[in-house]
Formats: structure tokens, sequence, C-alpha cells
């Protein structure tokens, strides 16, 4: 992790954690938290994700809500790995 600015919980009680220093969110398991993966990174999925601040995932739709510090909102279905706008 470099430069972890915002961190949430998912219902299954797994961290989600914007990483803003290395362009990323990941995912952590909820009671070791253990990296079990990326959700989303720059170098990884090829999205332009720069410095996310906060990320979110809607419990209903399973979508993955990041803020960024360029002004974007990014809108992800982390189930399937694609990008929704």
């Amino acid at each position: 992790m470099h430069d972890p600015v915002h961190a949430s919980v998912d219902v299954a009680g797994c961290v989600i954690v914007a990483d803003s220093g290395n362009n990323r969110v990941c995912l952590f398991s909820p009671s070791q938290l253990v990296l079990l993966r990326e959700l989303i990174s720059e170098q990884g999925s090829g999205y332009q994700l720069w410095q996310p601040y906060r990320a979110l995932i809607e419990p209903a739709s399973g979508r993955l809500y990041v803020g960024s510090n360029n002004g974007h909102i990014h809108v992800f279905d982390v189930m399937r790995n694609r990008r929704l706008s």
C-alpha cells in the first residue's frame, strides 16, 4: 500500500481500500486483512484510474463506485471485470 486514503466494508465484511499512491482499489479479508485481490488497478485493468480517494460497493448490484482526484466518478462491475462509466 502506498497512501491508502479510504476504507469501506462490503456486506461480507471484506474491506475495500482506495490505495491512492498505487492508483488501485483493493479487497482485503474481513478478519486478518489479507489482500484477496485488486478490484481495479491502472496496470492490471488498463483503466485510467488516477489517485482514487473513495471506493464503495453497492450491495444490491455489486457495482463499485470510485471517486478519483481528477474529478471523475468511475463505476465498475467488479463481478464481470468491466467498466460501466
